[in-house]
């Protein structure tokens, strides 16, 4: 479970912090990088459970490169959003109509929907869980 501090900006009453989302391999869970305030550029938080609204992915194209040509993985893709701190297990949303997300930098740009392939734009929320050690995410 998530244990944040509130440090970011206000949605209406809902207190949240923008971070950049990445599963870490090492840690087989996700890690939550600030992306403002006092600890803008550092991991505040690890979790095997992440509910994020107003969410858009990132990519660096030179680091998807690396991973491409050098073999090696590293950090260079995840998830840009706002820590749902008003929900954080996610009980106010629909996730049985949601879609799983999927990236591979060998086969895509960016993030797909796991079903369809399509490009995935963004979304007004998604869960991001650690279950036996796998990167779970649905928008």
């Amino acid at each position: 479970m998530l244990k944040l501090t509130p440090a970011g900006q206000s949605h209406g009453t809902r207190a949240t912090a923008k971070v950049f989302v990445y599963w870490n391999l090492h840690k087989r869970c996700w890690s939550l990088r600030a992306l403002e305030g006092a600890a803008k550029g550092k991991v505040i938080a690890h979790s095997d459970l992440v509910m994020l609204t107003s969410v858009t992915p990132r990519v660096s194209e030179a680091g998807r490169r690396r991973v491409v040509v050098e073999g090696v993985k590293n950090v260079h893709a995840g998830l840009v959003g706002f820590v749902d701190m008003s929900d954080p297990v996610g009980m106010s949303y629909d996730w049985e109509h949601s879609l799983p997300l999927a990236y591979n930098p060998r086969e895509n740009y960016s993030f797909v929907y796991g079903l369809t392939g399509e490009t995935f734009y963004g979304s007004h929320s998604a869960m991001l869980t650690a279950v036996n050690g796998r990167a779970n995410v649905k928008v």
